[in-house]
């Protein structure tokens, strides 16, 4: 494994990250969703509301020694986790890892932290002490998902 840096988004990093949530949806969405809703969860990369999603969170970005993002990670305050997104060619290299641990260190330890996770990211948040709420049902560009609603309650101590 290459050195992780994790660093705040920047401007720059706008289209690293567009390819980042892309092919982490294409990568590992169909384990555990139909094609169609990989084609929809993936496009949102090129709608201009993405950009607006990134921006309006604390965005952290993981990056190697030349700067490549290898993926990222947003919080929305008070407590919301909004993105957690792991470049294919890193998974399981400690790079979601190191971005939930970042992304917690930004929350306040006596306030609850939220997420809608997907079927693939959900264990990671459990490893963090996050526990299902409730299964959430959505309809994204006319496409119907299933995503789990976690909490994860005051001062839980990470894994």
């Amino acid at each position: 494994m290459t050195a992780l840096r994790i660093r705040r988004f920047n401007a720059a990093d706008l289209d690293a990250v567009r390819q980042v949530y892309r092919h982490a949806i294409e990568h590992l969405g169909p384990s555990a969703y139909t094609p169609e809703q990989v084609q929809a969860w993936a496009s949102f990369a090129d709608d201009p509301g993405f950009a607006e999603w990134i921006q309006n969170a604390q965005t952290f970005v993981a990056a190697d020694e030349s700067g490549t993002p290898q993926g990222f990670g947003g919080l929305q305050l008070p407590g919301y986790l909004s993105a957690l997104f792991v470049a294919p060619a890193y998974l399981r290299q400690g790079v979601g890892r190191g971005l939930l641990e970042e992304l917690l260190s930004h929350t306040d330890p006596n306030q609850p932290v939220t997420v809608a996770a997907s079927a693939f990211s959900k264990p990671l948040f459990e490893q963090y002490g996050f526990v299902v709420e409730q299964l959430e049902r959505s309809r994204f560009k006319g496409v119907d998902f299933l995503r789990y609603a976690l909490i994860r309650p005051p001062e839980v101590p990470g894994p």
